[in-house]
């Protein structure tokens, strides 16, 4: 009796492990199969970061603005963007002044997400042509997917050069704006020359300066600077000194008589 106990009791040890070995078996194919699906999935989060693509996207792309290699060689760019690179001409030559450089640049990303943005800016001596991108984290590596390229034509078309200041109105500024300044502060008895509505605002006391209290010390003009002169009218800012103080005022001009006068100022009142 005692020899049958042993053997059932060998019997249920022998069961016990092999069912140990049986779930051994189970979990490791169970584990294989994860790992499997896995590896074949694409991955949840990004695993670097964009910075390097869109550099190399950036200088390859400013050698196509400089006419130095074609749209399609440009890198990590879908057929999309390249097809925009291609639609946006090359800086023409005539426009072009030395090397085109990439002067900044700035990549918006957060890590781990599947998608960033970048702008960019590519200087020659001249001008600056600006650019963004769109990117996008796909089977392991980033890829523009959008571009907005600069307006080279409204970049490099010429500016119209300002019309040429006329004789004596910067002189005329200068000198009211020194008088009028000198007045209020005391140093000059008579007010400055100008045309009537000047004139009547200074008596009425609703120039910019009539609150200001009188130093007695000669201002000194820091600066004026004369707008352009239309159908003959100008307008003026002044800066001046006086003894550590800055007055600022601006004014209007008019020509009367062959000659330029302050004809009142816009703040008044």
């Amino acid at each position: 009796m005692r020899a049958n106990s042993r053997f059932a009791l060998r019997r249920r040890r022998r069961a016990r492990i092999d069912l140990l070995l049986a779930a051994l078996v189970v979990l490791a194919v169970a584990a294989a199969i994860l790992v499997h699906q896995g590896s074949a999935s694409p991955p949840a989060i990004a695993t670097s970061s964009p910075r390097p693509t869109v550099v190399a996207f950036a200088q390859s792309y400013l050698n196509y603005l400089d006419g130095l290699q074609a749209a399609g060689s440009v890198p990590a760019a879908t057929a999309r963007v390249r097809s925009i690179v291609a639609g946006a001409p090359p800086i023409p030559s005539v426009a072009r002044s030395g090397p085109l450089k990439l002067s900044a640049l700035r990549v918006t990303d957060v890590r781990g997400a599947l998608t960033a943005q970048a702008a960019a800016e590519g200087r020659d001596r001249a001008h600056t042509y600006g650019f963004s991108l769109a990117l996008r984290y796909v089977s392991g590596r980033w890829t523009a997917v959008y571009l907005v390229p600069p307006d080279v034509p409204t970049i490099t078309a010429k500016r119209a050069a300002p019309p040429a200041t006329p004789p004596g109105l910067e002189r005329a500024a200068a000198d009211f704006a020194l008088d009028y300044a000198a007045y209020r502060e005391g140093v000059r008895r008579a007010p400055p020359t100008g045309a009537p509505t000047v004139m009547q605002q200074i008596a009425a006391r609703s120039d910019p300066l009539a609150s200001a209290a009188p130093s007695h010390v000669p201002p000194r003009l820091v600066s004026v600077q004369v707008g352009p002169a239309v159908d003959g009218a100008a307008s003026a800012s002044a800066v001046l000194s006086d003894h550590g103080r800055r007055l600022r005022f601006d004014f209007d001009l008019a020509q009367s008589g062959g000659r330029w006068l302050a004809s009142g100022f816009p703040e008044a009142g």
